[in-house]
């Protein structure tokens, strides 16, 4: 349910935010035997769903083990999460996919999700 309410959140600001992805994010459309085409992508950019769903996950799992796991095990699952979320924001931008701003408020949102659902997860 929760990476649901995350797509159905960050497809509103979307639309009511309207900013365009980098210019350079195309798609590449090969019909067959002739030249590849590229065409600007249509969707909107802001917020980054892909940051929104990574960072919420590595907030979530990592609030959820810092209630259960010992010290060592808390270390290591916040890193490795962290890592892995932290080079999924950067490829992002470095594909071209997002600027920088439009992941970090990915980011942002993701953060805010995941400590609203684990301190309702937690508290009911």
């Amino acid at each position: 349910i929760s990476k649901i309410s995350i797509k159905f959140l960050v497809s509103i600001l979307k639309q009511i935010i309207r900013q365009p992805r980098p210019y350079h994010a195309t798609i590449t459309i090969q019909p067959s035997s002739q030249p590849a085409i590229q065409k600007q992508r249509k969707s909107f950019g802001m917020p980054s769903s892909h940051s929104a769903i990574i960072i919420y996950f590595a907030t979530f799992i990592t609030l959820q083990l810092f209630n259960v796991a010992s010290p060592l095990v808390k270390l290591f699952s916040f890193l490795m999460v962290f890592i892995i979320g932290l080079l999924v924001l950067w490829s992002r931008v470095e594909l071209g996919h997002h600027t920088t701003a439009q992941v970090l408020m990915g980011m942002l949102l993701g953060i805010i999700l995941a400590v609203f659902w684990n301190n309702l997860w937690v508290n009911h």
